[in-house]
């Protein structure tokens, strides 16, 4: 029985906490396709990926991210969203 309640309990305590993550939210660039594109694949869709702080945290700021990248690869994760989210988590 106290394994059961001790499952449950962090269940619950995770589902909490993701809620405390900033919300994400991507927004394509162009309805259709971008002008002069060349791919249909999901990495050549120019995209904006918006994180909002949880309501009590925000303060009106914004601040905008540019991941590197190029060519070769993309380095979203590295050096976009990582930063981004730890902004929003801040406010």
């Amino acid at each position: 029985m106290m394994k059961i309640l001790l499952k449950l309990f962090v269940c619950v305590l995770v589902a909490v906490g993701m809620n405390a993550f900033a919300a994400e939210e991507t927004v394509r660039l162009w309805d259709g396709d971008a002008p002069y594109a060349q791919g249909k694949e999901d990495k050549d869709i120019p995209t904006l990926t918006i994180f909002l702080p949880a309501k009590e945290k925000a303060n009106g700021s914004a601040v905008i991210v540019c991941p590197g990248g190029g060519y070769w690869m993309l380095a979203d994760k590295l050096e976009g969203s990582e930063y981004a989210q730890f902004l929003a988590n801040h406010g």
